[in-house]
């Protein structure tokens, strides 16, 4: 569980740590982040709106591509979904899906 997070200093470049409910410091950077902005879902319509999301969707799933591959889930709906290719129903779910395999990597 995340406390706090400082700012640290070595040398002269400027890291980011977390400090756990242990109070051991370990690197900002070891854990996995899915960023997603909504912005680009501001369309004239659904359709246009979905498309975007699935474009943000699948390039957050590119970003992650070596775990998400690495992971024993289902290989079909990930290849879908790494290209952008899925359906509404691979969708649905497709954030908590990327959010189970990085949790277990």
């Amino acid at each position: 569980m995340i406390s706090c997070r400082e700012r640290a200093s070595n040398s002269n470049t400027e890291s980011i740590f977390v400090k756990t409910k242990k109070n051991q410091v370990q690197p900002y950077w070891q854990y996995p982040v899915i960023s997603l902005s909504l912005k680009s879902a501001k369309q004239g319509n659904l359709k246009n709106a979905f498309a975007m999301l699935r474009q943000a969707i699948s390039q957050e799933f590119r970003r992650h591509e070596s775990a998400v591959l690495d992971s024993g889930y289902e290989k079909e709906r990930i290849r879908r979904l790494l290209n952008a290719q899925g359906d509404e129903s691979d969708y649905l779910g497709s954030l908590q899906f990327l959010s189970q395999i990085l949790y277990e990597t």
